[in-house]
């Protein structure tokens, strides 16, 4: 699992910034398109990302023992 491209949704955040005022902004249905397509990659990875942490959850109040080992050299 890979996160979301975020191109069309950081150059709509962009224009969004830029308008002040009543300023009105065009949007072509590529913008459109691509911004529907990335928003929707961003909701699937979080659902992904929330079934992970509820099995990482469930495999930890099944578990008897717990072990964390840290590596590193500064925290």
């Amino acid at each position: 699992m890979r996160p979301p491209n975020t191109h069309w949704i950081r150059k709509f955040n962009d224009r969004a910034k830029s308008v002040t005022g009543t300023g009105r902004q065009v949007m072509e249905n590529e913008e459109i398109r691509g911004l529907q397509a990335e928003l929707l990659d961003v909701l699937c990875y979080t659902n992904d990302l929330e079934n992970q942490i509820e099995q990482l959850e469930q495999k930890l109040k099944d578990s008897e023992v717990v072990s964390v080992e840290l590596q590193g050299g500064n925290f």
